[in-house]
């Protein structure tokens, strides 16, 4: 998988390939198979990889807060070889690991949260749509059948968003749907059958281009960015596949009477992936959900890496009338004035990164089988890249807004800590309230974390991850999903670094200086008010986990930032 591209959730499973993945850093080694369960397995794995994982680990090396140059397939490197997955499988170690890791970095009160938030994982995600937000026809027809069938228990309104435009479908079942499959829910996704009478509602207003199927966090990043956004403006998707924010965004910068009521006229969404694949399922999506001539005439589809788009140059047109009076009291007469202005950058730019997706838990529970901290930490460099590109690809004044349907602070937080304090970061600073403003004060959300932890997991009865022994780690034996305690609790546990340089002198895979907090002295003296990032857990609006931070860029205050006008 070509790096840079690929949206939220991007940890599908693919037997061929990993998806989302790449800059992978310093490359890095597997991770042990296991212990004494599988003694045969741990043998092959440290004496067939140690000398790849010695040659990885001396070449990730960096310096400062910076984006290291990256390779390719960094999250091949982290994912389980086939011994490691059947051992994950057995002993839901994937499980265990999450319960451990995300105890230590301060994101739940307690573990009643905790516990709380993984029985939340443990249920399908409801079925949700959205109305096309600028189209009174779709307002109007959409939400009189809407409240047909809200009358009869079958749908029922958003309660957090505004103007009734989400909806969430109260009744499903499974296809084939039975006791033993509902018990087994976290085993398999689940296949989501509609009522007969919603199903044909949605069809139809998504042939029509009036509704689009859409999980509802995934809502979120559009509607935090259209209090700031207006008709004609030029925004950017980076990660835009399989296409629902981009259909967000059309609907917000090319409404339908744009052409005349605007005197920028209809605006630009450039949609961007990396992948040829994810561009045509992309197309396809914006082709199944009718769009109008005017939002097609607004759209651009490109192929490229995230981290490596150029910066463009747009030429705004701008009409008004200019009155001018006769003399000896004659007839005022007006005449149409046009003037064009190039702008450099974006109004606003969109990144909802690759990640390692265990916020979808509830859409794909084999996530949490498959999940360690490897995962994150391989794909962090790569996500700062792509945000790194975003920011400096908006303009002054503009908005660039991360999102991530990740629960990690590595991928999370400290990717905007070190955006705000790279090249150009000085310029940006994080939107203080920015939910309110989009008058999604009922979304219950929780604040960002200010300092956090970064380990990578490692293996007991044996000779440690790298042949040192396990070192300091999270003893704790309840797994989450088991109500006992057994030995094979502890044969998997986490291995905590305080700094970078443990991490560099122990080899620890992926690993990069803007994986921690940064120091008082990165910081100087800033305050980079993490706490308002904004992290979205299960059970708060019964949706999907994820996080979003809207970072807004400083007017231009030299010649250098201006606009260049003609």
């Amino acid at each position: 998988f070509a790096r840079g591209g690929g949206g939220c959730g991007a940890m599908k499973k693919d037997k061929k390939r990993p998806i989302g993945g790449d800059g992978r850093g310093d490359g890095g080694a597997r991770e042990r198979p296991g212990g004494g369960d599988d003694a045969r397995a741990a043998k092959r794995w440290r004496g067939g990889n140690e000398k790849k994982r010695t040659k990885h680990a001396a070449a990730g090396t960096s310096d400062g807060r910076g984006v290291k140059p990256t390779t390719k397939n960094a999250l091949r490197t982290a994912q389980l070889d086939k011994a490691q997955l059947l051992l994950f499988r057995k002993f839901d170690y994937g499980a265990l690991l999450w319960r451990k890791y995300y105890r230590a970095q301060g994101i739940f009160r307690d573990d009643d949260e905790l516990d709380d938030t993984a029985a939340a994982f443990a249920t399908p995600l409801p079925v949700t749509f959205r109305l096309h937000a600028t189209d009174a026809r779709a307002n109007h027809l959409m939400k009189k059948r809407l409240k047909e069938l809200q009358k009869v228990a079958l749908v029922k309104p958003l309660p957090w968003m505004p103007n009734r435009e989400g909806w969430q479908v109260v009744s499903t079942r499974a296809a084939g749907d039975d006791e033993d499959s509902q018990h087994h829910h976290h085993r398999r996704r689940r296949r989501e059958k509609l009522p007969a009478a919603v199903a044909e509602v949605v069809d139809r207003g998504a042939t029509a281009g009036l509704l689009a199927r859409q999980e509802a966090v995934s809502m979120l990043p559009v509607l935090v960015l259209r209090p700031h956004l207006r008709a004609g403006d030029k925004v950017l998707d980076v990660c835009a596949a399989p296409g629902n924010k981009t259909t967000q965004l059309l609907e917000i910068v090319s409404p339908p009477d744009s052409a005349r009521s605007s005197p920028r006229g209809p605006g630009v969404v450039v949609a961007n992936d990396a992948h040829p694949n994810r561009i045509k399922t992309l197309r396809e999506a914006i082709e199944r959900h009718k769009r109008s001539d005017l939002e097609m005439q607004s759209l651009v589809i490109t192929c490229a890496m995230g981290q490596d788009l150029p910066a463009p140059t747009f030429e705004d047109r701008a009409r008004w009338s200019r009155g001018g009076g006769g003399g000896g009291g004659g007839a005022s007469t007006s005449a149409s004035t046009s003037t064009s202005r190039r702008r450099r950058g974006y109004d606003a730019v969109l990144a909802d990164v690759p990640c390692s997706g265990d916020g979808t838990l509830r859409k794909d529970p084999d996530v949490l089988r498959r999940w360690h901290p490897g995962l994150g930490n391989a794909l962090h460099q790569t996500q700062l890249a792509i945000a790194s590109r975003a920011a400096a690809l908006t303009r002054p004044g503009g908005y660039f807004l991360y999102s991530t349907c990740a629960l990690n602070p590595v991928e999370d937080e400290a990717v905007v800590a070190s955006v705000l304090l790279g090249p150009g970061g000085e310029r940006f600073e994080i939107v203080d309230g920015f939910m309110d403003d989009a008058g999604l004060q009922k979304m219950r959300r929780r604040e960002g974390v200010r300092t956090w932890g970064v380990c990578e997991h490692a293996f007991a009865g044996g000779d440690g991850a790298r042949g040192d022994g396990l070192g300091r780690f999270d003893s704790d034996s309840d797994g989450a999903g088991s109500d006992s305690d057994s030995d094979d609790a502890d044969d998997v546990a986490l291995r905590w670094y305080d700094t970078y340089e443990d991490a560099e002198k122990a080899g620890m895979p992926a690993r990069a200086p803007s994986m921690w907090p940064p120091s008082d002295a990165a910081l100087g003296g800033r305050d980079l008010h993490l706490e308002r990032c904004a992290r979205f857990l299960p059970q708060d609006g019964d949706t999907g986990g994820f996080f979003v931070a809207l970072l807004k860029r400083a007017a231009a205050d030299d010649a250098d930032d201006a606009d260049v006008t003609d």
